[in-house]
């Protein structure tokens, strides 16, 4: 069925109440529930409640048995008053769910709800716009279920007489049912504490199976990160006395913000330094952020109905962002997310499943939880805080927090109150949202020396009517490098000019500083005005976006002159002050995919020859400066960005040939102190030809084919090579005695990681789209959802 959002109602009845009571049992659960239910406005509907898999058991009206009809979708009742309290029990079969509603999980029973998933734990109308106020009591045999969560605060719990035991738990703030949590399971908890900054004390749990609990600091230091971030960054105070964060293995969906009792996959939010390497201990901190800043980002204001889903997604990942970029380096940050939206909004900008933010309809909710509803959407907040400035910005999503607290709002409730708070209208930035497609920007500049002025000519693409789109700005002089003018401009028509005066001598331009939009850049620039920015452009993003473009120049001509681009290389590794995280930033190639990106057709073969060649060129060009970056002294936790360049230097070093390359990587892989370091040197070697790499991918697999994560990573390792013959390796994989298609993480560790290798996956002989083929359409027998993930790395395929 069709889902328009032109079609959106308000819900006829409204549940400011609900009381549920679980019986657990892992073959059969009995749920009653009480619902409060209100006549919303003046009409005569009758109450209609959504359920799916339900077995109901009884059904009364204020006490009374109650007239009702029950079809496949749920029942309807009607009601005389306009206000009643409707009761029902239910049984539902947990185990056979398929990570809807409730389910068991490796002998856990938990529940996933978004985002139309309750409607499996019992009858209500399940939309994101019914907002209650819950109490859950749980009861089960503590034998096989020593711990009970649910949502809020536990109000009390205790002992049967019958070897059960029971618990009850009350959250206050009022919640679409999307996020009601329940697990119950034998679990073991790493406990803290936080105090809020009014004084409040909050018990703190990161729940998982005992054998797992040594990996949970790292997400607890997170966790309490994230809460002391949250209270400085935005002023939003954690509301309950407890915050539980559950991680359970092969949880599919991923992460779940489900209020007060977030869910995530083990294997996502379980690390630690002897196992993970510094990037992955980033990721699991940003993850734990993003499910927690939800707490007042979808959770204590929701979104209206799901075609609002980017409103909640769009904002938290922009806060998520804000939270990692203060926590590390900012400008390693922004070039990292900007990196994802290139590879993956980017490219669904340009494939068939293009669409808005926020879409006009849908056949399935499942349709929206894509890369441009969360990560454009953040983007999309990001230029408006540029628009508006910081402190504009803060004060409208205060106005925000306050005024749509405990209810569900748009987009639009968004923008009007950083407009009001901003003084500024912002109505031309609603058409981000209803566009489909990545913008295209063309840049000209010009320069007249005797007036001292430099023109910018700036252009976009043709949009009907066109989108405001907010560029960072700044001229470099082209001899002396000198920083001449900077400003920020507004494009808003199709085509615009902007002046800039005092401008003494040629300049250099640097355009979209930050990304400040989401667009395509189309500026014609001499190679050696990139050099001088990737020099000396003091906007880290646009130095490394300067470099990048050097880059892509030499491999999509690789008869043009390498001169500027090594010059800029070698200048950048001889800056002993620059950030170690920027520079190896600075110093890699571009993606393979990033050099196909916007041209109509893409020949994957070719930009890996020419991507492995210039790799080896500049190898060898510039092996002692590769040497003294591969010896830079990378210990304890706050040199991660050393030990990214060494890994990087010692890439170049495997390329350039060079006779002790593979032993050197070899003794790295050996005698590495973090797995960062280790993996890096495995990574190098796998990408080679050098008699090392057997052996170290032996030891790898002998040290850790116990621990799924990393037995996961080696796979992976073997299916991302750079190597020729991946494409026969790759699907071998499948039939090692380790592999195992029920095991999600393994499944992506060799099939999504190879459909992440363009010259493999794109094989001439489309081996690599029929390996993806057969796989997804097994997958999809047990996991549509992961099918369909799986499927999307075929949205370039016309290309």
């Amino acid at each position: 069925m069709v889902v328009r959002r032109e079609d959106y109602r308000p819900p006829a009845w409204l549940v400011p109440e609900i009381a549920l009571e679980f019986d657990l049992d892992p073959v059969r659960t009995r749920v009653r529930a009480r619902l409060t239910v209100v006549r919303n406005g003046a009409h005569r509907e009758p109450l209609r409640l959504d359920g799916i898999g339900l077995k109901l058991r009884s059904l009364t009206v204020d006490g009374r048995p109650a007239s009702h009809k029950l079809d496949k979708s749920g029942l309807t009742v009607k009601l005389a008053a306009d206000r009643a309290t409707v009761e029902t029990a239910v049984d539902l079969l947990p185990s056979v769910a398929e990570q809807q509603g409730l389910f068991e999980l490796g002998g856990v029973l938990c529940t996933q709800c978004e985002p139309e998933h309750f409607r499996r734990i019992t009858f209500f109308p399940d939309r994101p716009d019914v907002l209650s106020r819950f109490s859950v009591r749980i009861e089960a045999d503590k034998a096989l279920f020593s711990v009970l969560l649910s949502n809020g605060d536990l109000r009390a719990a205790g002992d049967s007489d019958d070897g059960r035991h029971w618990a009850e738990w009350c959250d206050p703030h009022p919640k679409p049912c999307y996020l009601f949590a329940l697990v119950a399971g034998q679990l073991a908890a790493r406990t803290d504490s936080f105090t809020t900054g009014s004084g409040r004390e909050v018990a703190l749990g990161v729940w998982t199976r005992e054998a797992d609990l040594a990996r949970a600091a790292h997400a607890m230091e997170s966790l309490k990160a994230v809460m002391r971030w949250d209270e400085d960054a935005y002023g939003r105070e954690y509301d309950l006395s407890r915050y539980n964060l559950v991680a359970l293995p092969n949880f599919r969906f991923g992460a779940m913000e489900n209020k007060g009792l977030a869910i995530h996959d083990a294997a996502q939010v379980l690390a630690d330094p002897a196992t993970a390497t510094d990037s992955e201990l980033d990721v699991v901190a940003a993850l734990v952020a993003h499910e927690y800043l939800h707490n007042w980002s979808g959770n204590r204001v929701t979104c209206r109905d799901w075609f609002e889903l980017s409103l909640k997604e769009g904002f938290t990942v922009f806060r998520d962002q804000g939270f990692s970029a203060d926590r590390g380096s900012a400008a390693v940050r922004r070039i990292e997310d900007v990196r994802s939206l290139h590879a993956a909004q980017f490219v669904e900008d340009a494939g068939p499943r293009a669409h808005p933010v926020r879409p006009d309809r849908y056949t399935e909710v499942a349709e929206l939880f894509t890369a441009t509803v969360y990560v454009k959407g953040a983007e999309i907040v990001r230029m408006i805080r540029t628009v508006l400035g910081e402190a504009a910005f803060r004060a409208g999503a205060d106005l925000y927090f306050a005024r749509h607290d405990g209810g569900a709002a748009t987009w639009e409730d968004f923008l009007g109150a950083m407009e009001q708070a901003g003084g500024a209208s912002l109505a031309s930035f609603r058409r981000w949202y209803e566009t489909v497609g990545t913008p295209t920007v063309t840049a000209a500049l010009a320069y007249d020396p005797g007036a001292e002025q430099a023109t910018l000519r700036l252009s976009q693409n043709p949009v009907h009517p066109p989108l405001p789109i907010p560029l960072r700005v700044a001229l470099f002089g082209a001899g002396s490098g000198a920083l001449m003018a900077e400003r920020l401009v507004v494009l808003e028509a199709a085509e615009a000019e902007f002046t800039f005066a005092g401008i003494g001598e040629l300049p250099a331009l640097s355009l979209n500083r930050g990304f400040s939009a989401p667009v395509r850049i189309k500026a014609a620039r001499a190679l050696d005005e990139l050099a001088l920015l990737a020099s000396r452009d003091d906007d880290p993003f646009s130095r490394h976006a300067a470099m990048q473009d050097l880059m892509l120049a030499a491999l999509r001509d690789p008869s043009s002159e390498r001169g500027p681009l090594v010059e800029a290389l070698r200048q950048a590794l001889g800056e002993g002050a620059l950030d170690r995280g920027l520079l190896a930033e600075l110093v890699s190639l571009p993606p393979q995919k990033l050099v196909g990106e916007g041209l109509e057709s893409v020949d994957p073969g070719q930009i890996h020859s020419a991507w492995k060649a210039l790799r080896r060129e500049l190898g060898r060009e510039l092996e002692p400066e590769w040497r003294e970056a591969q010896a830079v002294v990378a210990a304890g936790p706050g040199a991660k960005g050393a030990r990214r360049l060494r890994g990087v230097a010692l890439g170049y070093l495997l390329a350039s040939g060079a006779d002790d390359s593979g032993a050197m990587a070899l003794r790295e892989f050996e005698q590495a102190e973090t797995m960062t370091e280790r993996e890096d040197a495995l990574r190098a070697l796998a990408d080679s030809d050098a008699s090392e790499r057997t052996r170290a991918l032996a030891a790898f697999h002998r040290r850790y084919r116990d621990d799924p994560r990393l037995l996961d990573k080696w796979f992976a390792l073997q299916a991302l090579s750079a190597r020729d013959d991946t494409i026969e390796t790759a699907p071998r994989l499948l039939a090692h005695p380790d592999f195992t298609i029920v095991h999600p993480g393994r499944l992506g560790a060799v099939v999504g990681a190879f459909a992440a290798n363009p010259h493999a996956f794109h094989d001439p002989s489309g081996r690599g789209y029929r390996f993806l083929a057969d796989v997804t359409l097994v997958l999809d027998r047990s996991d549509p959802r992961g099918a369909a993930r799986m499927a999307r790395s075929l949205n370039d395929w016309r290309r």
